[in-house]
């Protein structure tokens, strides 16, 4: 990763009123706001969220609970959900004019409402409901009270509004609200990312991502022109606020345009459900997944099926030299928010395929070194450095033009330059051709050097590195002519591409499928880490297996987006990292399936089974690990007869058995289990832990009161168990809670009311 000088100006903009900003105006005045809390946002319609959209505006509450909710239209309530995850208590409102709207994380619902669930809850003893009601259930008008907010379901207190058309296809709700919320604030730029999409492209002749720090500024030119070859993709890191609020936001919409030519929409008014996993794509899946940040992707995948970018072409918005004339072109982008708050970035970059060059003569008479130079294009210039340390270069001044031969496509350069055939110095030559692109530098060391010889003949790969659709090896090549000995190689290895990183330090591209073509390169590239490596094109099903067998992985035609390397391998169980800490304990390797920053579509399907010795294991279960909470549950399917696990993951992880035979852990707390607890509200709260496998479903808990199912709130987040009691159950009850665990650890505990 390499970085980029830039500098910041101010752009004073002349904004025009668009059409479709006039259509929102005419929509805001139906509609009411939806609380008495406020008009403040905390999350925008949209935004990023793990394998989904965002699909509301969420509304500050100011982290406290028991705000009003409003009927925005005359409707009736045509659903109504309870959860502890998710949404936790939700109502939606079938409005007049057939859009939905549904209210999240409420505390509870209008007094009718609550008690008409409670009652079917009770009935069928059931913590979660999803009732589906009539017109004539509960009509609505609007400006009616439908309940209250809270922090039911997940996240800490507020509002989630969301707005759906007849077709049940969340809408942006500002379109609505154009008026009620006041941003003046333009989106600030974070950070640009140039991304290679190919193994031969280069950045700024580094075949790595080029992040560029944008200072949080609205409007950026950057200074430097960046050198492209090959094909890039490009993703942008920015945020955006509003007045009054420190919460970040997702922009609206923008705009990518290279050379006057618009090459790139976007604009977020709706989605469907059914495809909202689509984001990974949308949102540059792999910096999200390696902590670099959430930046969003200024190009179309061709699967991408989303419906928010106008007339982009599926594949359009990359930067390909195949496509662009050799030179310098201007690139602009301009992203607003909802308010038309604009922020802009643009700067230059010069496309081309630089020129390798070559020797055939490197021979010192009289002091001077005569070189012959050869290179695949016509040079406008050449310049020669020299240095002792690499890290510090000389310029040499020509003292004649080079002659110059034209033959058979390439082109010959003859010159002298006087050396001290005493020192150790190095010697670099790098040509510019006509549009003012660099050719790759070429290093010598003068044959007749006396005191400098390349006695270590050889070639030696320091670093291997996968990527999607190609393998990368960074080598040390001593040789005295390494672009010789490298042309040479590709001769033999078919679609090589190498360029170099400095004296002796070369980084070879190798597509996959000439390694996978050759099995003898495989297994070298492989070494001895991989148990398993395949190239998924997406045209078969396959299995990749651990060297004990125990694990698989079974990728089917449609697992992946994209066509790439898959592999994996054993982790070193000694590591302090995985570590699992007692009274638990792991069974068995950690399997890593890598890459582990590629986008899954459909899914692929993962088994482990348990050693021989392990078999009908009590608390076994698949985790998986996440490096801010450690090791997961996975539900999964269970052989029991040899404890093989299996279940259909979304992201490719590292994988591995843990045993957990703790149950979960309930305490009052009022009192100790077993004691009388009293409450004069009669609400009464427990906590409720399970440190391991945890509780993934509410009807893993039962709370009865004398003998009969009780109602509970649980929070999962916060390991909480709470009840309310009648007067009559107040004054003498018998209380028993009982929960489950993912593995079946099962605890129950007693306590006495009065």
């Amino acid at each position: 990763m390499h970085k980029c000088i830039i500098c910041s100006r101010i752009i004073f903009l002349v904004l025009f009123l668009p059409s479709f900003w006039l259509t929102i105006i005419a929509q805001t005045s139906d509609y009411l706001w939806p609380t008495d809390a406020s008009t403040a946002m905390t999350s925008s319609f949209c935004e990023f969220r793990p394998r989904h959209y965002h699909a509301a505006i969420d509304i500050k509450t100011w982290n406290r609970t028991g705000y009003r909710i409003f009927a925005i239209q005359d409707g009736y309530i045509m659903r109504v959900r309870v959860s502890a995850f998710g949404y936790g208590k939700a109502v939606y409102l079938k409005l007049k004019d057939g859009n939905i709207v549904v209210y999240a994380h409420l505390q509870r619902f209008m007094p009718a409402l609550e008690t008409y669930v409670d009652k079917i809850r009770q009935s069928q003893e059931q913590y979660s409901v999803d009732l589906h009601l009539t017109p004539n259930q509960f009509p609505i008008r609007k400006g009616q009270v439908l309940g209250y907010t809270g922090r039911t379901g997940i996240g800490v207190p507020h509002l989630h509004f969301e707005i759906r058309n007849p077709q049940s296809k969340p809408i942006n709700p500002l379109q609505f609200y154009s008026d009620k919320i006041t941003d003046t604030i333009s989106p600030q730029l974070y950070e640009l990312a140039l991304i290679p999409q190919e193994y031969s492209t280069l950045i700024n002749f580094i075949q790595d991502t080029l992040f560029v720090n944008l200072q949080l500024r609205s409007n950026v030119t950057l200074l430097d022109t960046i050198q492209i070859s090959g094909k890039v993709g490009l993703a942008l890191k920015s945020w955006d606020r509003a007045n009054g609020a420190t919460n970040l936001f997702s922009f609206y919409r923008a705009n990518m345009w290279i050379d006057d030519s618009l090459v790139y929409s976007v604009q977020y008014d709706l989605f469907s459900y059914a495809n909202t996993e689509l984001i990974e794509l949308d949102k540059n899946f792999s910096l999200w997944r390696k902590q670099i940040g959430i930046f969003h992707n200024f190009y179309r995948y061709p699967d991408n099926r989303l419906p928010h970018y106008l007339n982009t072409p599926d594949g359009g918005g990359f930067l390909d030299t195949k496509e662009l004339r050799d030179g310098i072109h201007h690139l602009k982008i301009k992203l607003f928010d909802f308010w038309n708050n604009p922020a802009e970035l643009d700067f230059y970059f010069r496309s081309g395929k630089p020129a390798q060059l070559s020797y055939d003569l490197n021979k010192i008479v009289d002091n001077n070194l005569f070189l012959r130079i050869q290179s695949t294009k016509k040079l406008a210039n050449i310049a020669i450095f020299k240095t002792k340390n690499p890290d510090s270069w000389s310029a040499i001044p020509l003292s004649d033009k080079p002659a110059v031969l034209d033959y058979k496509e390439n082109f010959y350069y003859s010159f002298s330059i006087p050396v001290d055939t005493s020192s150790n110095d190095e010697y670099m030559i790098q040509g510019t051709d006509s549009t003012g692109m660099h050719t790759f530098p070429l290093f010598i060391y003068p044959e007749e050097s006396s005191s400098r010889q390349i006695n270590n003949q050889g070639f030696s790969v320091r670093k291997r590195e996968f990527k999607r659709n190609w393998i990368s090896l960074v080598a040390d090549v001593y040789q005295n002519n390494p672009t010789t000995f490298l042309n040479g190689l590709k001769r033999q290895i078919n679609n090589l591409f190498w360029f170099p990183r400095g004296s002796h330090d070369y980084q070879l591209n190798i597509p996959i499928q000439e390694i996978i073509s050759n099995p003898d390169l495989l297994k070298s590239v492989m070494g001895p880490s991989i148990d398993d490596l395949k190239f998924c094109d997406g045209s078969k099903d396959f299995t990749l297996y651990s060297q004990d067998s125990l694990y698989a992985a079974r990728f089917k035609p449609n697992s992946l987006y994209n066509q790439s390397i898959v592999y994996t391998s054993l982790l070193d169980t000694a590591a302090e990292m995985y570590a699992v800490r007692p009274p638990y304990r792991r069974v068995g390797n950690i399997y890593d399936l890598q890459p582990f920053d590629e986008p899954i579509k459909d899914g692929v399907q993962v088994s482990l089974e348990a050693p021989d010795f392990y078999h009908n294991l009590k608390g076994l279960g698949l985790y998986y690990w996440d490096f801010k909470k450690g090791w997961l549950f996975i539900p999964s399917q269970i052989d029991s007869s040899i404890s093989k696990f299996s279940a259909t993951v979304t992201s490719l992880e590292k994988f591995t058995l843990i045993q957990d035979t703790i149950p979960p852990i309930i305490a009052s707390l009022q009192q100790a289990p077993g004691a009388h607890i009293s409450s004069q509200s009669g609400k009464i709260s427990f906590t409720l832990k399970d440190e391991m496998s945890g509780i993934q479903r509410e009807y893993q808990i039962v709370v009865r009161v004398n003998g009969q199912w009780h109602l509970f709130d649980y929070d999962p987040e916060e390991d909480t168990i709470s009840l309310t009691l009648s007067n009559q159950e107040m004054s003498q009850a018998q209380l028993q809670i009982e929960a489950v665990d993912n593995v079946g650890n099962r605890t129950r505990q007693n306590f006495v009311i009065n």
